[in-house]
């Protein structure tokens, strides 16, 4: 049986909260060596100000932890549009996104293997977007790319939430046309030609 992460699912679909994978960014493995070594320092001295202050910092980061989940949890992609184009061009997929129950900040998309990506898009709650991500169609046939990767790191960019899913999304890609002059011309022998 093959694995969940080579089927491409279909569209509809929501991104379920035990979909969204949780990583810390660089910033973030700073911040967790700061409030250890932090917590260290007010165990071997005995500072119950160092302690307020660490679980303090602390909380701050495990809340941030909440809210970069959620970020990402309930987000609903509904239907996909994708315009047919001639190899060599980039193809352009238009997805249409609702954000469910809350405000939504910094969401970053990104179709298939390349490393281009969307700027973060923020969304008030409940709203319907259109998104537009484009993906360059090297050869003819029809295009497939997989998988869409949804991001973000609100609201401190100390932990990125991710999700990765294979969607079943299709383009239309026309061989190359040559370069060159066009192959029609008018005919010279129509009977239009002045007689002497």
């Amino acid at each position: 049986m093959p694995r969940e992460e080579t089927i491409s699912h279909p569209l509809p679909f929501q991104i379920r909260r035990r979909r969204v994978s949780l990583r810390p960014t660089p910033y973030g493995c700073v911040f967790l060596v700061l409030v250890s070594a932090m917590l260290l320092g007010s165990i071997n001295y005995g500072n119950n100000l160092g302690f307020l202050l660490t679980f303090l910092i602390g909380s701050i980061g495990f809340v941030s932890l909440i809210h970069t989940h959620r970020n990402l949890s309930g987000l609903n992609f509904y239907t996909y549009r994708a315009d047919p184009v001639f190899a060599g061009e980039t193809a352009v997929f238009e997805l249409s996104v609702d954000t469910g129950r809350w405000p939504r900040y910094g969401v970053q998309f990104k179709l298939g293997a390349t490393d281009a990506h969307t700027e973060g898009v923020d969304w008030v709650r409940g709203s319907n977007a259109r998104i537009r991500l484009s993906v360059p169609a090297a050869q003819r046939g029809v295009l497939r790319p997989t998988p869409l990767t949804v991001f973000s790191d609100y609201p401190l960019g100390l932990f990125r939430a991710v999700c990765r899913r294979p969607v079943d999304m299709q383009c239309l890609v026309f061989p190359r046309p040559l370069p060159g002059k066009s192959a029609l011309r008018p005919d010279a022998s129509d009977g239009s030609a002045d007689q002497t």
